[in-house]
């Protein structure tokens, strides 16, 4: 994954982390050991949240990166996996901003 001087290397970390199941999401946590209540997204409470699900499937998420390709002017893109976010975010034929925003809107649908 290329870096940009402008994303904060921890946001650069968090995708190559998100990547490998290992951020802190409730199905990693419960797998650790954590007990926790619900395993559910607190963000839709639908499905079960994983990295996968954060970044890539959940309805808010859907929508943050349906507002940042509006916002960058470029025609929607559909991400089946966070692995297709990484290629995309790789890819030549994506505007430099929208490569360097990538990484940093998956740490903030983390954050939210």
């Amino acid at each position: 994954m290329n870096s940009y001087n402008w994303v904060p290397i921890k946001t650069n970390i968090f995708c190559w982390r998100a990547e490998k199941e290992r951020i802190a999401s409730r199905v990693a946590l419960c797998f650790r050991g954590v007990n926790l209540p619900s395993t559910l997204c607190p963000m839709c409470g639908n499905y079960e949240e994983s990295a996968e699900h954060l970044l890539v499937s959940c309805s808010t998420a859907l929508m943050v990166w349906s507002y940042i390709a509006t916002w960058c002017k470029i025609h929607p893109f559909f991400a089946f996996s966070i692995k297709d976010l990484l290629e995309m975010h790789n890819s030549s034929n994506v505007p430099e901003l929208m490569i360097g925003l990538i990484p940093t809107i998956e740490h903030f649908i983390v954050k939210f």
